[in-house]
């Protein structure tokens, strides 16, 4: 699932414009940072995108604690997206395989992992930038 995501949806980031590499990308558009963060279930077979956006500049949380535009991830800020969510609220994971604590099954099909890449990244534009221009 790596692979296809490297393949299919990160070239994509790319044309976007923005930075950085799995599984935190940063794209800089005037005072504000997007960003863009996947995180795998722990478990295996799943994974989620989550987007936010942050100032330009970083973020400052206290007096005493700042938070650089270069440090910032999704995990820093309050407001975001989960990519496939219904009606942009609430949670969606992307699955593409079995759980490591299920019964061994064969692994899907490079298709399979594609498919699910495509489909991240058709999200990109239909879910993530109008959530990126909103801000």
């Amino acid at each position: 699932m790596n692979l296809a995501l490297k393949r299919i949806v990160v070239p994509r980031l790319r044309e976007m414009g923005f930075k950085g590499s799995m599984p935190h990308f940063r794209r800089v558009r005037g005072d504000l940072l997007d960003l863009l963060s996947v995180q795998f279930d722990r478990y295996g077979g799943s994974f989620c995108v989550e987007v936010a956006s942050a100032p330009a500049a970083g973020l400052q949380y206290t007096p005493d604690w700042f938070v650089p535009a270069e440090k910032l991830d999704v995990g820093y800020t309050r407001e975001r997206l989960r990519l496939g969510a219904p009606g942009g609220l609430g949670d969606h994971w992307f699955e593409f395989g079995p759980r490591n604590f299920e019964p061994p099954q064969p692994l899907p099909s490079p298709s399979r992992f594609e498919a699910v890449a495509e489909g991240v990244a058709s999200l990109l534009d239909t879910e993530a930038e109008p959530w990126w221009r909103s801000r």
